[in-house]
């Protein structure tokens, strides 16, 4: 288990959590994500548009060319080469080679990109502030809008199928769609 921080600071736990010692990555700038596809090979992202790569479980870390200087809020990863990365003002990166070289896909909006999740290879959601949600269909490539029924900013979004999602937003907004983002179900906790 792996932890980004602030001021570059990262720790990391090979037993769950019981014990864990902090590691360094060669940046000082704050990171707000991160995102393993196995015990050694990770991402994480943060400010200035930085996305560092580790291959050894987080003990070392080298700086990716993101080819952007904005605050980049989420990175996940399907597999091995293909990830996307969300960040502010709209921006979503993305990478078929493992993070080696990112490009701006047109996300359509202006509003900041909070978080994104891969719900099938091609299928891939991201939401933001303002109640935004996208959606791609072909792997990141284009975007569309769709309809959250709020307009208070969404953290975070989990989906587990091409059809099942969940998102979080603020003041206990809790979205759920069953059917790919045609609709949303949206209850307060």
């Amino acid at each position: 288990i792996e932890r980004v921080g602030l001021g570059g600071t990262n720790g990391a736990t090979t037993d769950g959590g019981r014990t864990g010692g902090e590691q360094t990555s060669n940046t000082t700038k704050d990171r707000y994500s991160g995102d393993f596809i196995d015990r050694f090979k990770g991402w994480a992202v943060g400010t200035g548009g930085i996305i560092l790569k580790t291959t050894d479980g987080g003990h070392t870390w080298s700086q990716l060319t993101s080819g952007t200087s904005v605050t980049l809020h989420r990175v996940k990863f399907y597999n091995s080469s293909q990830g996307v990365v969300s960040g502010s003002g709209g921006l979503i990166l993305k990478t078929s080679n493992g993070g080696q070289t990112w490009s701006n896909t047109s996300s359509g909006t202006t509003s900041d990109i909070t978080s994104v999740s891969y719900a099938s290879e091609n299928r891939i959601f991201a939401v933001g502030s303002s109640g935004e949600i996208r959606r791609s269909d072909n792997g990141g490539h284009t975007w569309t809008s769709q309809s959250s029924g709020i307009s208070k900013d969404i953290r975070s979004i989990n989906c587990q199928s091409e059809s099942k999602c969940w998102a979080v937003g603020r003041d206990g907004r809790v979205l759920r769609t069953t059917n790919g983002g045609s609709t949303w179900t949206i209850s307060i906790v």
